[in-house]
């Protein structure tokens, strides 16, 4: 093996496009590079296997892949030749630093030249010390971890002073202020040290020049700057944004002011801005956060910092190792560059959109749900979630910064992640981190090879074109189908669903656990940010007063915490995910109405979804119910049910009030998925499935078994023109009547067979 890796510049093209390819190998190799066509990508001996064909027209090209570093770390870096931010006698330098973890190497606070010339550090043993190429200096006693501290530095002709005192206040920290006593610890030394001139490079929250990155910092680091010895840092320590006297270069990361963390506006006469490399977190509270408000458009002072973590990685910073150039010919669908070295294959996944539409249905693949769970860690099983279950070691597994499912070594929730690096979930072969089942994308792929196999000609975009062009992306289609695990979604997003359906579109929801997660993209849609607040299954939380999105200005959490769950435009939502073996669904009464029995046309027997390229059946892992209270629209007709989930099945978090027995899958009634199908404005319709794991059955037996039948039965009915099959059969059916069902509703009567 070569340790072949890589990423491309773009997910979603069109015809034509040429494409940025980012290559890395353990040694020097020569790989041979062709473009191919996936169809279908779980090899399960149940389906119809692996369908992944060469493109005709397309290479192959040769090319040299060499090692590419990748240097993890987050940080701010200031270049060029400015006196202003030359160390000095008769300056000083000060930074607001909030220490997180202790390593066993020095953190940067502030370097010059990568701290060859001299830095700020937080050391092993946490204490604030100065380090130049000719000597050293520190103050005894350690910073406290989790807690704001004003450190400063005055530079005189051959000595340095180096001050620390405490900023606390009942809020800002973990501890409060009758913890500490917060008078100024000082310490002074002859240091002798070189007088930066021209080519400064000033680097916040780590060492290392060019490429390099060395002892980056974890933790926050607030406003930083450098001055004059005059400069009033007592009005400084009370409001950062304090125009002082004497300051040469402020650096204040001020929140939804800067392009969001990419910048930051040095706001002294030298105009030295500092430029973000894996992008620290923003939006998180300062030293003088007061909890007088808990939104940082209210109060932009307190929140005056950013969270730098050493792991963070958001752009691997490669170089180009080659460019593909797609033909103009091109058609709709998912592709891969496949990459071949001796013993090794690469396949790196992306989208080719239509550039003129004219197909009846569109796929949107959940690329926004594959960014924020990609590059997840070996082991990370969700506490209190599928505990039988044991993960499976992954072979070989590099690091490249994690998944917001995860928490760095200081115990913060990862909250970016970004496809400008190894994904293994854009990768069509990948299998599941902690079960013997395909990938995520690869389940996609058998819903997109079943559309295939109805002979239809099928689109496929991504969440980033939904996200971009919003409604607009899937007018020009009669159907738009959702993937398997649509998991986390912006406003855009969201709003182009529902604007889609009010229109008269027709949605097919094929998957479970589906717009459940607020996300932000950042402007060109490489990274998303996702934040878990007080409610929902989530493996970690924000901390307090950190609930505001960064990258755009949202609240995060849930969008059923914001008045928008997913049962208002899909009809289902999350109620309960497990790891255990599924099971299939049973008809429910609704579904022998002859409004919608057609639905199950070719179907015998009352069970559906039993077959799958998953043990036990369709319903499985993540399963979404059926709920008026939460915006079910109460027309709908349930077509079936799953109930009897294993007790490794709970009820999502933000139901359970109090805790008490009865609340697993063998137990309670509300730990189910429902299948539910309903009409909307302008002749539209939704039919939503209640399972991400219903993809898994449409491609058992080729295609030809219960759960495709059905799938297949409602494809056919929503693309054909005019009012849906079956609505003559009862008023109930027309939302814009609305004489039978909204008559019913408001006498209290059952219109969907649940009482």
């Amino acid at each position: 093996m070569t340790g072949l890796t890589g990423y491309l510049a773009d997910i979603s093209v069109l015809p034509g496009a040429e494409i940025a390819v980012h290559l890395s190998a353990d040694k020097p190799v020569e790989v041979e590079m062709t473009v191919v066509r996936v169809e279908h990508a779980d090899g399960h001996p149940l389906g119809p296997g692996t369908s992944i064909s060469e493109v005709d027209g397309i290479g192959p090209a040769t090319v040299q892949v060499r090692p590419q570093r990748t240097a993890p770390g987050s940080h701010f870096e200031v270049t060029g030749g400015d006196d202003h931010l030359a160390a000095r006698p008769g300056r000083l330098v000060w930074a607001f630093v909030y220490p997180t973890l202790r390593f066993e190497c020095d953190q940067t606070v502030v370097s010059w030249n990568g701290g060859d010339e001299m830095a700020l550090v937080v050391d092993p043993s946490g204490r604030a010390t100065v380090r130049s190429v000719r000597g050293s200096l520190s103050i005894d006693t350690p910073l406290a971890l989790h807690t704001w501290h004003l450190m400063v530095l005055r530079f005189a002709a051959e000595s340095v002073v180096l001050e620390v005192r405490p900023i606390v206040n009942p809020y800002n920290g973990r501890f409060g202020p009758h913890y500490f006593d917060c008078g100024t610890e000082t310490v002074d030394g002859e240091i002798s040290y070189p007088e930066g001139g021209g080519g400064q490079v000033v680097r916040i929250g780590a060492g290392g020049t060019g490429p390099e990155i060395t002892d980056a910092f974890t933790g926050k680091i607030g406003s930083v700057g450098i001055g004059l010895n005059g400069v009033d840092l007592d009005a400084i320590a009370i409001d950062p944004l304090s125009a002082a006297e004497g300051v040469l270069a402020h650096w204040i990361p001020l929140p939804g002011i800067d392009d969001p963390g990419r910048s930051m506006s040095d706001r002294g006469p030298g105009g030295n801005d500092a430029f973000s490399v894996n992008l620290p977190v923003g939006s998180v509270t300062g030293p003088h956060w007061s909890g007088a408000s808990d939104r940082w458009s209210l109060d932009p002072g307190g929140y005056a910092a950013l969270r730098y973590s050493a792991e963070a990685l958001t752009d691997c910073l490669w170089e180009v190792a080659s460019s593909l150039k797609l033909p103009d010919y091109l058609p709709s669908g998912v592709y891969a560059l496949s990459v071949e070295a001796p013993g090794d294959r690469l396949l790196l996944t992306f989208v080719v959109r239509s550039a003129s539409p004219e197909a009846d249905v569109v796929l949107v693949l959940p690329t926004m749900s594959y960014m924020a769970e990609g590059g997840r860690r070996p082991g990370n099983v969700h506490p209190g979630v599928h505990t039988q279950v044991k993960a499976i070691p992954a072979a070989a597994y590099r690091d490249f910064g994690g998944s917001t499912l995860d928490v760095a070594a200081d115990s913060a929730g990862i909250s970016l992640a970004s496809r400008l690096r190894p994904v293994a979930e854009l990768k069509p072969l990948n299998r599941s981190p902690d079960l013997p089942i395909a990938g995520r994308l690869a389940t996609d792929l058998s819903i997109l090879a079943f559309l295939r196999s109805t002979g239809r000609s099928v689109d496929v975009i991504t969440d980033e074109d939904l996200d971009r062009d919003g409604a607009g992306a899937l007018s020009q289609y009669r159907v738009a189908v959702t993937g398997s695990y649509p998991a986390y979604a912006s406003r855009a997003m969201l709003d182009a669903w529902e604007t889609y359906s009010c229109r008269g579109g027709r949605i097919m929801y094929l998957g479970g656990g589906g717009f459940y997660w607020l996300a932000s993209y950042n402007s060109d849609r490489s990274m998303v940010e996702v934040r878990r607040a007080e409610s929902g299954s989530r493996p970690w939380q924000a901390e307090p007063g950190e609930y505001d999105h960064f990258l755009e200005d949202e609240r995060c959490g849930l969008w059923r915490a914001k008045g928008r769950p997913p049962q208002k435009v899909f009809g289902v939502g999350m109620a309960a995910e497990g790891r255990s073996s599924g099971i299939p669904f049973s008809r429910m009464p609704d579904s022998f109405h002859r409004s919608v029995a057609w639905v199950f046309d070719g179907v015998h027997g009352e069970d559906v979804g039993a077959k799958a390229l998953r043990p036990g059946g369709t319903a499985a892992m993540e399963v979404d119910r059926y709920d008026r209270l939460l915006g079910s629209p109460p027309h709908a007709r349930i077509l079936a049910s799953a109930v009897g989930l294993s007790n490794d099945y709970m009820k999502v978090s933000e139901e359970i009030l109090f805790n008490h027995p009865g609340l697993s899958g063998e137990e309670d009634h509300q730990v189910r998925a429902d299948m539910v199908m309903f009409t909307t404005r302008n002749g539209g319709a939704v039919f939503s499935v209640g399972s991400s794991a219903w993809a898994s059955g449409l491609p058992v037996d080729n295609f030809d078994n219960d759960a495709a039948r059905v799938t297949g039965n409602v494809l056919d009915a929503f693309v054909a023109r005019g009012r849906l099959r079956g609505s003559r059969f009862g008023d109930e059916d027309d939302l814009v009547g609305g004489r039978g069902w909204l008559s019913r509703f408001r006498r209290g009567t059952s219109v969907n067979g649940t009482g």
